[in-house]
């Protein structure tokens, strides 16, 4: 025991006020584990209790007025002010940096905030520690990435490395903080930090026949199911999303030993019961090394290579849609033809948002409540944005059940009519197309080109596939038909006369084939009977 234990156990009062006076810690715990105003009050001195417990909250505003004034320091960033402060507090400089009075933040969070790299150093070398907030869960690391302080986010990756796999209440982690606000070099530090081998997580790709090792899943969604690639296309950031797409990570193939017995889905975790590689080559594995030397041991080895993890086609937004829909939405070509680029599925619908909390009947999509009720082509057509609708046609896009094109027809989107229901062009494979008949209908005064060509390339300046069209039951209120519209499907399958547009005419003579059944029909040009079989 302490003087001060011995003090407070006689009830000594003005004993006990004189150790305190001379700094006298009444904290220390005796052999039994009791401090000084334990003894006290089991021993009914009052007195003793009470003095004591003023010199506590004595101290505690102490302390407290001084991490008020540190704080206040750091909100300005007053780098003279914070290690004037600090160095009057060397003894308890620890306990004091890490109170959060009244569920208030950190030093170290504040000082991250503000994004002051040298009161960050000061605060760690004086003991503070990466605690998140007890509320919204929001660390240190967390809302330096939200703020885009690269160098505080290197510091405290170097000290707290496992504060990226930390949570928020709305399940962000770091990589979302810095996507949310587009801070391209803060996420790429993120993706290239060499992280401790204990906080490897295995993964599993897409196809699941290939392994690698990250301390975070990548395409991990948050409480409102947005993943990094959906916030990048959302938000429109080229920059951001190019970093995403062009990660690469060093996988392994799973050998079939290893495989479960049934297939796991991608990106689930792998028990460590069913590692078969130490911790010692997955912590190199997991490095990512792209120089030359990597890649050609790469490129020697069958079972190892470089791979892109993340799930393009991911449903998000609440497993409504993928990030090409939003893309498309926002009119974003440029990150539309990224991620096409990059394998994106042209044909995922857009789900009907499912409210849990009101029960199964509750769907609801907007201006139609029936199930992928959408599409990206339907998405662009809404928005009248032909170089999108261009592009998804290029990548695969269908509009088999005709909602893309009674968007068109409803807008009366001549252009993109033409353009939807070129689509339903095919070559025909039973029927040719008659060249006797069409070289003799060709008109040189309709067709100046050709009045001084005696030896006719069929296959550079006439159709040379022969095209059925399928236009039967478009279930879009088609009222009419337009010849562009014939001539249009015809150049689909022949490009070739798309070079000399004055004689696209002669496209209507690749046509063998025409079902415009089950339609509204009023009218239908001339031309129709004209063609020939």
């Amino acid at each position: 025991q302490t003087p001060l234990h011995l003090a407070a156990l006689h009830g000594h009062c003005k004993n006990v006020s004189t150790l305190l006076q001379h700094n006298a810690n009444f904290l220390l715990r005796d052999l039994n584990g009791m401090t000084p105003i334990d003894l006290a009050d089991n021993t009914g001195h009052s007195k003793c209790v009470l003095v004591l417990k003023e010199a506590a909250d004595a101290k505690e505003r102490a302390r407290l007025d001084i991490h008020t004034a540190i704080r206040d320091a750091c909100t300005q960033g007053d780098v003279k002010s914070v290690r004037k402060l600090l160095l009057s507090i060397r003894k308890d400089a620890e306990l004091i940096i890490n109170m959060a009075p009244s569920g208030a933040n950190t030093l170290l969070f504040t000082a991250c905030q503000v994004g002051n790299k040298e009161i960050v150093k000061m605060l760690l070398e004086q003991g503070a520690d990466g605690r998140y907030h007890s509320v919204t869960k929001y660390s240190p690391l967390y809302v330096a990435c939200y703020h885009g302080h690269r160098d505080i986010v290197e510091l405290l990756l170097l000290k707290f490395p496992e504060l990226v796999q930390q949570h928020t209440v709305e399940r962000w982690l770091p990589i979302h903080a810095c996507c949310i606000n587009g801070h391209v070099s803060v996420l790429e530090l993120l993706f290239q930090f060499p992280y401790p081998p204990h906080l490897m997580k295995t993964y599993r790709d897409t196809t699941g026949e290939w392994e690698y090792f990250m301390p975070f899943d990548i395409n991990e969604r948050d409480a409102t199911g947005q993943n990094i690639l959906y916030v990048s296309a959302l938000l429109g950031n080229k920059k951001l999303l190019d970093v995403i797409l062009k990660f690469r990570v060093r996988a392994t193939r799973i050998s079939r030993s290893e495989e479960d017995v049934s297939p796991s889905s991608a990106c689930t975790i792998l028990s460590p019961t069913r590692r078969r590689i130490s911790d010692g080559i997955q912590s190199i594995m997991s490095r990512l090394n792209l120089s030359r030397e990597s890649s050609v041991d790469l490129e020697n080895d069958s079972n190892t290579k470089m791979i892109c993890p993340l799930r393009v086609d991911m449903y998000c937004n609440n497993n409504t849609e993928t990030a090409l829909h939003a893309a498309i939405k926002g009119k974003h070509y440029d990150i539309t033809l990224a991620l096409l680029e990059a394998g994106a599925n042209t044909n995922l619908v857009i789900r009907a948002y499912l409210d849990i909390n009101e029960g199964l009947s509750c769907c609801s999509v907007e201006e139609d409540s029936n199930y992928g009720q959408s599409t990206g082509l339907v998405e662009a057509c809404k928005n009248r944005d032909l170089p999108i609708v261009d592009l998804l046609l290029k990548h695969g896009a269908r509009d088999d059940d005709c909602k893309a094109l009674s968007i068109a027809v409803k807008n009366c989107d001549e252009t993109l009519i033409a353009k939807l229901l070129s689509t339903k062009a095919h070559t025909d494979p039973e029927y040719k197309i008659n060249k006797k008949m069409m070289t003799e209908n060709v008109n040189c005064s309709h067709f100046p080109l050709f009045s001084n060509v005696t030896n006719l390339t069929y296959s550079a300046l006439f159709p040379n596939n022969p095209t059925m069209i399928n236009w039967h039951n478009q279930k879009c209120n088609l009222t009419q038909i337009k010849t562009q519209w014939l001539i249009d499907a015809s150049l689909h399958l022949n490009p070739k006369l798309k070079q000399t547009p004055s004689n696209y005419d002669i496209a209507l003579y690749a046509i063998t084939r025409l079902d415009v059944s089950n339609n509204n029909l009023t009218s239908i040009p001339l031309a129709l009977f004209q063609l020939c079989r």
